[in-house]
């Protein structure tokens, strides 16, 4: 699991202070804050855009009942269902169809202002790198590669539509606090908005050998600031600190499970829940990428990839970190705000409210 979900207890402080705090409760924001935080988050929407009938019934089987399933057996649509008034939480793309290339779709769906933001999942042969670096440049997230394995699909998918959903809620919170700010300031232009802190863009790598992993490290500290530790209080230490990494590279060959039990640390401490980390193994085993994403890992990488794709995966959950973080601090800087605008109003009542 994705412990990215730990933003919704962070919005629950934050939104009970700007209740309580900001006396907002006789605003019209008050009720509007409200529907947004009790809002029951619906079972995820998947559009499976594949050729072939046989792998669409058998990426519907493997999802199950848990997700809900539409399926495009044509370029033109997939196009169709994603513009559609019911968008999709999440596309799984398959790369040939009979109408057009699977690549000319996803730049297509990239391309268009109403689909753009849908997460989109490539599904592709084994062991085609170069298919695979080729989705990345042109905007997908992450990868099936078949022959499908069951428990990486599930999991890669509900992995990508909660942080999804999350991402919904939050945009949603963001463009209501927007909203009231230009109803509350005669001269509202927006401007308090620009100038979000930058993010030194930090990676933590852990394995027991350095050896192991110094041509990886040689070839990111062109672009990153590297952190490099070989046990574990030392990563949990260094994940936990006040100048935290924003994303962590853990080494699936560490001795007596310590990977795992690192990850599962990391995701159980709410300070560092949110650092996505990645599993970086010498070899495939579907068995240890299966440990590792239910363990909380957003990707599991093999070090025989190329060097471009690794990176190129990288920066993908650095980006996704930074818009997390971006959309966090605009609702902070929003709190500020409200509570220099609404800083002479009197609370007469105070309403407990339950923020599931």
């Amino acid at each position: 699991m994705i412990k990215w979900v730990h933003l919704k207890e962070d919005l629950k402080c934050l939104i009970r202070d700007w209740l309580t705090c900001c006396k907002l409760v006789k605003h019209s924001i008050y009720k509007k804050i409200v529907n947004v935080m009790n809002k029951k988050i619906k079972k995820g929407r998947v559009l499976i855009a594949e050729e072939s009938v046989i792998d669409v019934a058998r990426i519907k089987k493997i999802l199950g009942d848990d997700l809900g399933t539409i399926a495009a057996m044509s370029g033109v649509d997939a196009l169709e269902f994603a513009k559609g008034e019911v968008k999709p939480d999440i596309i799984l793309l398959g790369m040939k169809f009979p109408d057009m290339d699977g690549f000319e779709l996803l730049e297509s769906l990239k391309a268009d202002d109403d689909t753009k933001n849908i997460p989109v999942i490539s599904i592709i042969p084994d062991g085609d790198d170069i298919d695979e670096q080729r989705g990345l440049n042109l905007g997908a997230l992450d990868f099936i590669r078949k022959p499908y394995s069951a428990p990486i699909i599930k999991k890669r998918v509900e992995n990508h539509i909660r942080l999804k959903k999350y991402a919904d809620r939050l945009n949603r919170l963001v463009d209501l606090f927007q909203e009231e700010m230009k109803e509350s300031m005669m001269e509202y232009d927006g401007s308090f908005l620009i100038g979000c802190k930058a993010i030194n863009e930090r990676i933590l790598m852990v394995d027991d050998s350095i050896e192991q992993i110094s041509s990886l490290a040689e070839s990111l500290k062109k672009d990153y600031s590297l952190l490099i530790v070989t046990t574990l209080d030392d990563a949990l230490n260094l994940a936990g600190s006040s100048k935290p990494p924003d994303i962590i590279l853990l080494s699936a060959s560490m001795p007596d499970m310590q990977a795992f039990e690192i990850c599962r640390k990391l995701k159980e401490n709410d300070q560092t829940a949110n650092i996505p980390v990645i599993f970086i193994a010498d070899n495939k085993d579907m068995s240890t990428e299966v440990k590792g994403l239910e363990a909380g890992a957003v990707d599991y990488i093999r070090m025989s990839m190329s060097m471009a794709m690794i990176k190129a995966r990288v920066r993908n959950y650095i980006e996704i970190k930074k818009y997390f973080d971006h959309l966090k601090e605009l609702l902070e800087r929003f709190e500020e705000e409200l509570q220099r605008i609404y800083k002479g109003d009197e609370n007469p009542f105070y309403i407990g409210v339950e923020l599931n």
